[in-house]
């Protein structure tokens, strides 16, 4: 079985994001940064905008974790094949 994570930290980071951000929304709607007060929907809107933007932080931390993996496993593989071809190169001369 393949284990998604390689450590509790990462598993943290991907966890917070969704959980900041339905907390950022709640706090910043109910406490109504820009005093829309006879209008509670438009207070929604700086709420919603808070909430998508550290939802786009989240994520772009979550690719930049996983692009580093990715990329220490394709110089693995480049190695390996490397090695190989030189296995052959020798082999056959």
């Amino acid at each position: 079985m393949k284990k998604y994570f390689h450590s509790k930290s990462e598993f943290i980071l991907l966890i917070i994001s969704p959980v900041l951000s339905i907390v950022s929304f709640v706090l910043a709607y109910y406490l109504d940064p820009l005093k829309y007060s006879s209008q509670t929907s438009l207070a929604a809107i700086p709420a919603f905008l808070l909430s998508i933007i550290i939802l786009i932080i989240g994520q772009i931390i979550s690719t930049h974790t996983e692009v580093k993996k990715v990329s220490a496993d394709s110089e693995k593989i480049c190695e390996t094949v490397k090695k190989l071809f030189a296995c052959y190169k020798n082999g056959n001369s």
